[in-house]
């Protein structure tokens, strides 16, 4: 199995890296629509919570990939960066509805200006680097200062400090922080980790492998130990960490080759390591293997039904809210996704989700109300058709659902939307093309239908909607919903920023401008000895690690 490809082709919208979400394993499965979850084998015992209290002691494995450096603004691997989080804490975290919040370990507080232009960030008083010496204000400076100057483009971090215009240091524990624009949602861009001034200050900046952007100082749950070239990063536990102190004892990270290529299933499988995240559909296997099931989670990864907006039959909202309501949902929602469907690009398990949104339960009857109502009426073949005039033969209704053939959940939802699509009277075909085509035949808007996803950054932004550079996927033109989404970006208080998201989601769910169908489930597998408080957070999977365990 490969990590899950995203296969479509706005890569402006792949920001996830640059919060650290993990990458998560691609699902082996075939044609999809039809398969259930893996049931758990008959002579397999699904593995339970064993009843033991918090322990001390114990290593954890996990894997990480060859990293070309250990500074953590500097580094551009997501699966290095994952690792760092244990080492250096950040100065926002997210709560479990993904809401940004300060991050209790080190940040006191975060407020705003008035006017939204600039905010104060206030530390802890009491907290320190693993080495004893005071985190500063300095140290934030010096932060931001290196991701401005010397993180590469494709760090994991980069992106954060783009919001940052400037900085001013107010005392040894507050530093002001102006912005480019005012904007509430730059709390979400403070995610990103603090490293000490005075260790690194006399450190080049760029060359990735100098002895201390190799040698990390931090001020997490667990400090650098030892490491070993293609062998292992060690960690142990930090006794002064401001978070807390840790119950595990050492975290050994395994250096794999060839994460892209399954290496880290491959030593989850095999025992070498107690953590993955994968999917669903592999718990039967994993509970054969005695694996527990810690968390089941929503990615951010949305998939979508796109219309092509250069094409005037879609203008009408009547004929895209009647393929909606020709598309079952259950026919694959307990396969990939939660029970419920996910019309709009808002996770559901975020405290941005709109109640009370418009539905579109599959039924047949009003979709052919709707297909009535836009003059169309079944053919003697039961195909619908619809005629101009009278002195012109009929149009027949036919409908083209262009989708990657490397993607099973693209499959899965193309073959449901064709049924559904059929049995609504439409002559509906699928063309399944390779990553390349598939892409140039949305460049091309060679399509009526499409099939694509979104690996949404953790900071909700639906600006794409009426931005988008190809008019065909993204072509729906609203000044409200410009409006809407133009509010999230200004609003510079929280409760302006909730309602301006809850108001694009209704206009979204309203008028269809893309039909969502989800955000995947992922599930956080451990091996049977770790337990504890086990939680994913908005892609973070160590959120909770200090509650974390292993057991004898």
């Amino acid at each position: 199995m490969k990590r899950l490809t995203i296969y479509l082709f706005l890569i402006a919208l792949l920001l996830s890296a640059c919060m650290g979400a993990p990458p998560i394993s691609q699902p082996d499965v075939g044609f999809g629509f039809q398969q259930e979850e893996e049931e758990v084998p008959p002579q397999a015992s699904v593995p339970t919570q064993v009843p033991l209290s918090p322990r001390r002691g114990g290593t954890l494995n996990i894997a990480m990939s060859l990293p070309q450096t250990l500074n953590p603004l500097l580094n551009s691997d997501p699966w290095v960066g994952d690792v760092l989080r244990l080492v250096f804490e950040p100065l926002v975290v997210f709560d479990a509805y993904a809401r940004p919040i300060p991050n209790q370990a080190i940040t006191q507080s975060i407020v705003f200006s008035a006017d939204g232009a600039s905010l104060a960030v206030t530390l802890r008083d009491d907290i320190a680097w693993e080495d004893g010496s005071a985190i500063t204000s300095a140290d934030i400076a010096f932060s931001i200062d290196t991701l401005h100057r010397h993180a590469r483009d494709t760090a994991v971090y980069k992106q954060n400090a783009a919001v940052i215009a400037s900085h001013r240091i107010i005392d040894t524990r507050s530093i002001e922080i102006r912005l480019h624009e005012a904007a509430w949602a730059t709390k979400y861009w403070l995610a990103f980790p603090i490293i000490s001034a005075e260790y690194y200050r006399g450190t080049s900046m760029t060359n990735l492998g100098a002895a201390r952007n190799m040698h990390p100082l931090g001020n997490g749950p667990f400090r650098f130990y030892a490491y070993a070239p293609a062998g292992s990063l060690e960690l142990i536990a930090s006794h002064t960490a401001p978070g807390g102190r840790p119950y595990i004892d050492r975290v050994n990270a395994i250096i794999l080759r060839d994460m892209e290529g399954g290496s880290n299933i491959h030593a989850f499988e095999q025992g070498l390591t107690d953590v993955l995240a994968s999917n669903p559909q592999d718990w039967g296997r994993y509970a054969a293997q005695n694996k527990r099931r810690a968390d089941d989670f929503l990615s951010n990864t949305f998939d979508f039904v796109a219309f092509n907006f250069n094409r005037t039959i879609f203008a009408d909202i009547e004929m895209r809210a009647a393929i909606a309501h020709s598309f079952d949902f259950a026919a694959l929602g307990s396969y990939f996704y939660y029970e419920d469907a996910a019309i709009v690009p808002i996770n559901p398990a975020s405290w941005l989700a709109a109640d009370d949104l418009m539905a579109y339960p599959l039924d047949t009857n009003r979709a052919a109300e709707l297909f009535g109502q836009l003059g169309f009426r079944p053919g003697a073949d039961g195909i619908l058709q619809r005629r101009l005039s009278d002195a012109l033969p009929a149009i027949r209704l036919t409908m083209e659902i262009l989708v990657n053939e490397e993607s099973p959940q693209g499959l899965a939802i193309a073959a449901v939307l064709q049924r559904g699509l059929d049995d609504a009277g439409v002559d509906a075909s699928v063309t399944a093309l390779p990553f390349s085509a598939y892409l140039q035949a949305i460049d091309a808007g060679d399509f009526d239908i499409a099939i694509g996803a979104l690996a949404l950054s953790p900071m909700p932004d639906l600006s794409f909607l009426t931005a988008g550079r190809n008019a065909a996927i993204f072509g729906h033109r609203s000044d409200d919903l410009s409006a809407h989404t133009g509010m999230m970006q200004r609003a510079i208080t929280e409760s302006t920023f909730r309602q301006a998201a809850v108001d694009a989601q209704h206009y979204i769910a309203d008028n269809l401008p893309i039909m969502g169908v989800g955000f995947r489930r992922q599930v956080l597998y451990t091996a049977p000895h770790v337990l504890g408080d086990i939680e994913v957070r908005q892609g973070d999977i160590f959120a909770t690690i200090n509650d974390w365990f292993v057991a004898p």
